[in-house]
Order: C-alpha cells, then sequence, then structure tokens
C-alpha cells in the first residue's frame, strides 16, 4: 500500500470517526432536553436561542426564517410541539422589538426561571452553542452572549467553550 492509499485510509476512518461522534452528541443532547420537556423550559431554551441569534444587533426577517426552521427541524428541540417552538420564539424575538436593552432583561428573567435545574441549564447552554455553531462560526459576540446566559444561569463559564 503506498503512502497516499495509507494517508487516505487514515483520513477517512478519522472522518467516519467524527461522524459517529457528532451524531452521538446530537442524540446524547436530544436525549438530555426530553428529560426537562415542559413549558417553562421550552420558554427559556427559545428564549435563549432568540437571544444568541440577536447577538450581532437585530435579527433580519431572514434570520427570524432560518432559526424558526432550525427551531422546528431540530432534533434537540423535536420532543416539543414544532408549532409551539415557533409561536414562543416569535414571542422571544418580539421582546427586542422596541427597546434591546428591556427586551434583554425579560429575556435573562425568562431563561433564569430554570436556574434551580442544573442540568436543565447546562442543556439549554449546549443547545445555545450547537445553534452558534450550526452556521459554520462561533464568533465573539455570539460567546459574549452565552457567556452572559451561563452567568444568569449561575454556571461557570468554564465549563463550556465560550
Amino acid at each position: 500500500m503506498s503512502f497516499l492509499n495509507k494517508l487516505r485510509a487514515v483520513g477517512d476512518q478519522v472522518a467516519s470517526q467524527l461522524k459517529s461522534t457528532t451524531s452521538e452528541l446530537s442524540l446524547r443532547l436530544s436525549e438530555e432536553v426530553k428529560k426537562y420537556k415542559n413549558k417553562e423550559f421550552l420558554v427559556a431554551i427559545v428564549t435563549a436561542t432568540a437571544l444568541v441569534a440577536l447577538a450581532d444587533g437585530n435579527i433580519d426577517q431572514a434570520e427570524r426564517t432560518t432559526l424558526a426552521n432550525y427551531l422546528r427541524v431540530s432534533e434537540e428541540l423535536s420532543v416539543f410541539d414544532g408549532q409551539e417552538v415557533v409561536e414562543e420564539f416569535n414571542k422571544a424575538v418580539a421582546l427586542f422589538d422596541f427597546d434591546r436593552g428591556m427586551g434583554e432583561v425579560e429575556a435573562l428573567k425568562r431563561i433564569s426561571k430554570i436556574k434551580k435545574n442544573v442540568e436543565a441549564s447546562r442543556t439549554l447552554v449546549r443547545v445555545c452553542i450547537s445553534l452558534a455553531n450550526s452556521d459554520g462560526t462561533f464568533d465573539q459576540k455570539e460567546k459574549d452572549v452565552i457567556t452572559l446566559i451561563v452567568k444568569e444561569l449561575g454556571l461557570n463559564p468554564s465549563d463550556f467553550p465560550v
């Protein structure tokens, strides 16, 4: 076997392992979300994802549509009714329509309602990170918003890749 063929074989093996690991992580995250299937968790998670989506200062119609579609088809959120997820997302985004600062305050209040449940809080953060990475980039503004959420939930930012 030539060096090039060996290199291809190793590359194929690494790609296969990476795909398997990614699928496993997504399944595990979905299973975690199922544990916390309730309205309070849904509102917190959808509000948090809206806050992350607004990290750049605004969310245009294309971003709303993309995020609403993501929330509807997300494996992690598939335990909830899709229409309910979209409705809650639209309510969360509406918090920011008039005043960004007041919207952020209200969003953090909604998110903090699950603070006493550490595992649900950690799951919410992981879903936000997954969303932030969904476009292939995890920029500093998204990291800053997620760090704010982490702190609001009483978690340690060093426990997450932010």
